[in-house]
């Protein structure tokens, strides 16, 4: 009986463990290409309606990227808010998704190939 509840007791810690580490995986960032790009503009503005009469807003970018090894891509990508002008994004991309998600990064965190291609 008491190697029961220890087995219970040991599944049931895996089991918590395993979904706070699900919890902090952000699968839209595994497997992906960054590329770097440069706010310079505001998005173009999308206003949608909801099936429940609420309208929501998209900002569209479209931007071109630069990789680690200095290679160019055009990316367009959306956002909930309006971007900050003169911002630096660390775009993560998949090969059919396109862009998945996006990090704000300072300029000395982007590699020196990528920096000399956005300024």
């Amino acid at each position: 009986m008491k190697k029961f509840l220890i087995a219970i007791g040991a599944l049931i810690l895996i089991g918590v463990i395993g979904i706070v580490v699900l919890g902090k995986i952000d699968f839209n960032r595994m497997n992906a290409d960054n590329y770097y790009v440069h706010i310079t503009e505001d998005g173009l503005k999308k206003e949608e309606k909801q099936s429940d009469g609420k309208i929501f807003v998209t900002y569209i970018y479209n931007l071109e990227g630069v990789n680690a090894k200095g290679e160019a891509k055009t990316f367009e990508f959306t956002a909930s808010k309006n971007l900050r002008k003169d911002a630096y994004l660390m775009l993560y991309v998949k090969d059919k998704k396109g862009v998945s998600s996006y990090d704000e990064v300072k300029l000395s965190d982007i590699p020196k190939e990528a920096q000399a291609k956005l300024k």
